[in-house]
């Protein structure tokens, strides 16, 4: 425990607390004799408690006492993975202190950060309950008044809050982490936390369990926990804040600045790295059991599903589609391999894709897990993980010889071809044809995005693309959704071959009333800043289309 910390403890309801007596008898005091009853899983809803966040390994509880301004934060952590149980028993048969739980860790952190001055919550009361072998804990801390998570500050309401003041604050905190030696693994926006009543933003940071005190704080660990914020800029800050936050750092770090240029690449290059390996990390997580997704087998059938989409709801969708096909119904799209029906399901409609295999390649697929099903169910989250607009995946059923793949189905928007031939065909008023101009450019920017963030979608053709048409009060006007997204590519290089056969999908399956000067529109605002030889690349793109057949005025699958 911390020297200048005076701690009581004492024993409610088979929990042990540790209670900080700096911080007096609050009237949140009381409620610890009932925070197991309030925060239990599956407890009665109660006035007094909020689920603020909750995932497989611990659940956060907002404790406010009726008429009390200030209310208390409950972490409760579930003894759930083999570490944490095999932890759990380390405790219960060596000294205490041996070793030290999550809970314990960031317990430890935030009394030592408080006592640096550091921006941290004030830490109440930590409580243990040992059975079994196994250990439930909650780590108690006071609300912050007017505290709100960073992002959903700066875009709230009623006026956002300033995003130079931001940066500089942000910038402050990481100097005093780092002149204090803190290395806080997990430095990000989710865990920071800034107080809107205050005339200057005033940030706090959360989750500590991850954070520790060293000696000597390295280069390399200031540049770890700067790639780790600048990973979780997107989508509140944007390159140019993060050049700006990084001039800010630098000013109170003389170690950083005397090779800026150096070090900031350093930071920039371990970002992306990070940022990619978060993002293949996230695709595959729809393969595992998780906060959201679950992993179930019933009778002959493997079931991959997001946890809010039930079981139930699956296989009643899967009747509709055997009772549809046994009243004729073939679906709204059949080829050999597959076919596509939309349903009325719970969550409004459901497109339910059927694969099925016809070859003994197709059913060896299948048994090393490479089908087509449970590709397009991978992708397609791993799509919705990039922030990519798609059909978002509810769920995978596979069985021996088929699957099904059951996704949000998009009936308010039009496949790209049918918008614009129902647009943009015969002569046109001056008000449409600037409406095509800013489609035109719309959808340039829409691909020039995909291809930065490292995607490839292997058959982009106007069918595989979606659109909505946005209120007037968008920015952008149009909403752009890639479907068919078997043969989507991530984190791989987008080469100027792959551009030019992503233009001549384009430009073969994209209807003539998009004449010449428009598909040059598209060009000129596609590959700014990328240094395309102009004439090189055209030419790659019309020998690439000079393999395909082109849509004239009609479009074509």
């Amino acid at each position: 425990m911390n020297k200048g910390a005076e701690f009581h403890t004492f024993k409610e309801g088979g929990i042990q607390w540790t209670v900080n007596k700096h911080v007096g008898q609050p009237p949140q005091y009381v409620l610890l004799g009932r925070i197991e009853a309030l925060s239990a899983p599956g407890a009665s809803p109660s006035p007094e408690a909020t689920l603020v966040k909750q995932n497989m390994y611990r659940s956060v509880y907002l404790l406010r006492p009726n008429g009390a301004r200030e209310g208390i934060y409950v972490k409760r952590y579930n003894t759930r993975d083999w570490k944490t149980r095999l932890l759990s028993l380390c405790q219960t048969v060596l000294p205490s202190g041996a070793f030290s739980t999550q809970a314990q860790r960031e317990w430890q952190m935030m009394l030592e950060m408080r006592e640096r001055g550091l921006p941290v919550p004030l830490p109440l009361a930590l409580g243990q309950k040992k059975e079994g072998g196994e250990i439930m804990e909650y780590l108690v801390t006071q609300e912050i008044q007017g505290g709100r998570p960073l992002a959903g500050a700066y875009y709230g309401t009623p006026a956002p809050l300033d995003k130079e003041a931001l940066l500089k604050a942000l910038a402050l905190l990481t100097v005093k982490l780092h002149k204090d030696s803190i290395f806080l693994r997990d430095f990000q926006l989710g865990n920071v936390l800034v107080n809107t009543q205050s005339l200057r933003p005033e940030l706090y940071l959360l989750d500590l369990h991850s954070a520790r005190s060293v000696t000597t704080l390295k280069l390399r660990q200031k540049i770890w926990m700067l790639a780790k914020l600048l990973d979780s800029f997107d989508p509140l800050f944007d390159s140019e804040d993060q050049e700006r936050f990084l001039e800010l750092y630098a000013r109170g770090m003389p170690d950083f600045r005397s090779e800026f240029h150096v070090n900031t690449g350093k930071v920039k290059a371990l970002a992306n790295r990070i940022r990619r390996i978060h993002l293949r990390s996230r695709t595959r997580r729809c393969m595992k059991e998780s906060t959201s997704f679950a992993i179930e087998n019933c009778e002959s059938w493997k079931i991959y599903r997001k946890r809010d989409f039930a079981t139930k709801e699956i296989f009643k969708l899967l009747k509709a589609y055997d009772d549809s096909l046994q009243g004729g119904s073939t679906g709204i799209k059949s080829t050999s391999k597959s076919r596509l029906k939309i349903l009325e399901g719970e969550k409004g409609k459901v497109c339910v894709k059927h694969y099925w295999c016809n070859d003994a390649m197709d059913y060896l697929k299948g048994l090393v897990g490479l089908s087509r099903a449970r590709r397009a169910w991978i992708i397609g989250n791993g799509l919705v993980a990039r922030g990519v607009p798609t059909a978002q995946p509810y769920a995978l059923v596979e069985g021996p010889e088929e699957a099904f793949l059951l996704s949000r189905a998009l009936t308010d928007c039009s496949r790209l071809d049918y918008y614009i031939l129902e647009n943009f065909r015969g002569i046109l008023d001056p008000s449409t044809a600037q409406k095509k101009r800013n489609l035109i450019t719309a959808f340039a920017r829409a691909v020039r995005l995909l291809h930065d963030k490292r995607i490839y979608h292997g058959d982009l053709k106007a069918c595989n693309i979606l659109i909505e048409e946005l209120p007037q009060s968008a920015s952008s006007g149009w909403q752009f959704y890639l479907i068919d997204y078997d043969r989507v590519v991530f984190d791989s290089e987008i080469s100027l071959r792959r551009r030019a056969n992503n233009f001549a999908q384009l430009q073969a399956s994209i209807p003539w009333c998009i004449n010449r000067s428009d598909r040059m529109r598209f060009y000129r605002e596609y590959s700014q800043g990328l240094g395309l030889d102009k004439g090189s690349f055209l030419r790659a793109v019309l020998q690439f289309s000079a393999r395909k057949i082109p849509v004239l005025m009609e479009p074509i699958e």
